[in-house]
């Protein structure tokens, strides 16, 4: 049977129809003429006979048709349907389209994302690309390793369907990287999941999606935490990076506040940091979010605390820890800023910087890895011995409430944190401080460092002064008083074995002690030693030691003492140390022969 061409007239809608014929006149041309002659007849109903023309011509037409309904014109060469997903472009060649969603634009960056949808053998594909890797042929061709179809031959047409997809949409909303509080279009915000203050959603790696309700957490916190005075101190702990960050807003000489909670096993450390960690975010290690272990590089975990400015972090087991010394990771810690790297370009990049609450547990003290530094005392509150929960069914309970509800807390404690003018913020975080350090001279000990540890101690109680303000409606009220009190018994302990004088005592006392023979004592002699100095006990019960410059240099050394002069300089303030005018040292006779040494008094 002959087929007749049927002229059609051209239907309203312009190019539309007129695209829909040309694509007829293709098909009838590809259609060879041996299918079109053949006669094919159907059986209907095991009875009439009835003649088809061309069913596969007419099916392949009705598929192009509803192909092309919803067909847009982007420009002479290119169209697009969104409905069957395709791409036309060329006359009459096609792709799968590359559907571009709402584009996103990171508030922290300026980067542009765009989201696009496609197909890869009818299974649905969604790729997150950089605009400006969208907009350049050599790199849009990379997407064809996710599955995209895009070739040498069709990339720049893809690229001008994003162009044109863009202009349609004509929007775009707002994502961020980065944490905490920030100032955004002349206002203070703060980043979480979705960002206080602004419309703006988290595209970072941390777990930081809400779980359960703020009502029940209070329920929770009201039963197994607010009348447990030390678990109330780890709630606060982690509440307190928020006014850490503010702070630093406004107040540049406040840092991050590192705690260290140090005990034997069994003591419910791992608890607490969970429950810290619980008001920001997902409280359980390795789950993607706040919570870790010490089992990382120091570029490592700067990189996990880059761009993060309020919300707390956990680290947990120093045991874990790879890093022999930490005294350098104490001071860019607590610092805040990352060493400065070279890009692979050789440029200067930019250090990542933080502000926050870290949170570190341990069975060992942070500071016995580092070097004996005066300075780091200042740098880390260290909670050592404190049992966190009462026994093994709170710490159950307290695991159970964490993970029932977490994420919840933080973001509604800060709504009312932004509004707080900072300058009442700075009042009483100063009424703290001289709170906590009246407390501690009461205890009748003091030392010249007091007025400079004291900032971390007053962090901890303002943030409590808050959470009791905000929540007393609602039955939550620390124990403020209590954990105070522990806050003063722990400062007083430090300074018990602060100084570089009284810890460079104790470490000499215990050399010499362990190395007796290598120190001449009254007069006795041994030609086969080579002394490195004498000792005598003096009427006063002190032990005078008289040692060689280099040997002294050298026990220090292993002591982690890293300046010497520094001791010695302690030493001569603390009357502990006797010299000739003008120098560090005196002579004395101690293998035969006088040379110069330390001669150094040491209570026993």
């Amino acid at each position: 049977m002959v087929l007749k061409k049927i002229i059609r007239k051209p239907l309203t809608g312009g190019y539309k129809n007129l695209k829909t014929e040309l694509f007829e006149e293709k098909i009838n041309e590809d259609i060879t003429e041996r299918e079109l002659r053949q006669n094919q007849e159907v059986l209907v109903n095991n009875e009439e006979i009835i003649p088809q023309e061309s069913t596969n011509k007419d099916n392949i037409i009705m598929e192009k048709k509803e192909e092309l309904n919803g067909l847009e014109k982007v420009d002479d060469e290119i169209s697009i349907c969104y409905e069957s997903g395709k791409l036309f472009y060329n006359g009459d060649k096609t792709s799968n389209l590359l559907k571009v969603g709402v584009p996103e634009i990171n508030i922290d960056t300026n980067n542009v994302m765009l989201p696009i949808t496609t197909k890869y053998l009818n299974r649905d594909i969604k790729i997150l690309i950089p605009r400006d890797k969208a907009m350049s042929k050599r790199e849009i061709i990379k997407l064809s390793l996710q599955g995209a179809d895009v070739t040498e031959e069709n990339a720049k047409y893809h690229i001008r369907s994003i162009e044109y997809q863009e202009r349609k949409i004509g929007r775009v909303n707002n994502t961020h990287s980065e944490l905490g509080f920030a100032k955004y279009k002349e206002k203070e915000i703060f980043k979480l999941y979705k960002a206080i203050n602004e419309d703006s959603s988290y595209v970072g790696a941390l777990d930081l999606k809400p779980k359960g309700n703020l009502g029940n957490y209070l329920d929770d916190l009201r039963e197994h935490v607010v009348p447990y005075k030390n678990i109330s101190l780890a709630f606060a702990l982690g509440v307190s990076s928020s006014i850490v960050a503010k702070l630093n807003m406004h107040y540049k000489d406040i840092n991050t506040l590192l705690v260290h909670l140090f005990a034997e096993s069994t003591k419910g450390k791992s608890t607490a940091a969970m429950l810290a960690i619980s008001v920001w975010g997902n409280p359980n290690l390795s789950g993607g979010g706040l919570y870790n272990t010490w089992n990382s590089t120091e570029n490592a975990l700067s990189t996990s605390l880059a761009g993060n400015y309020g919300i707390a972090y956990a680290l947990d087991e120093l045991s874990m820890s790879k890093i022999e010394d930490t005294t350098s990771l104490i001071y860019n810690l607590v610092g805040g800023k990352d060493k400065a790297r070279l890009t692979k370009d050789i440029e200067l990049r930019a250090a990542a910087t933080w502000t926050t609450s870290i949170i570190s547990t341990g069975e060992v003290s942070l500071l016995s890895k580092a070097k004996n530094n005066t300075g780091l005392d200042i740098r880390v509150l260290e909670l050592g011995g404190i049992v966190w929960t009462e026994d093994a069914n709170h710490s159950d309970q307290v695991k159970a409430l964490v993970n029932r509800n977490y994420g919840v807390f933080g973001a509604d404690f800060v709504k009312r944190l932004i509004e707080f003018p900072a300058d009442r913020l700075k009042e009483i975080f100063e009424e703290e401080r001289e709170i906590f350090i009246q407390k501690v001279k009461e205890k009748n000990i003091q030392d010249d460092m007091l007025s400079r540890t004291s900032s971390k101690y007053a962090i901890v109680t303002l943030t409590i002064r808050l959470i009791n303000s905000r929540y007393k409606d609602r039955g939550i009220i620390l124990d403020i008083e209590g954990i105070r009190e522990l806050l003063v018994d722990t400062e007083i302990n430090s300074i018990n074995r602060r100084g570089i004088k009284r810890k460079a005592e104790d470490w000499l006392i215990q050399y010499i002690e362990s190395n007796a023979s290598k120190f001449k004592s009254g007069k006795e002699t041994n030609t086969n030693v080579d002394y490195w100095g004498t000792r005598k006990e003096l009427p006063n019960g002190e032990l005078e030691v008289a040692i060689l410059t280099n040997k002294f240099e050298e026990i220090m050394r292993k002591g982690k003492f890293e300046d010497t002069k520094v001791v010695l300089e302690q030493l001569k303030k603390e009357g502990k140390l006797e010299y000739e005018a003008g120098r560090l040292t005196r002579k004395r006779k101690v293998n035969a022969i006088q040379t110069p040494v330390y001669v150094i008094r040491l209570s026993q």
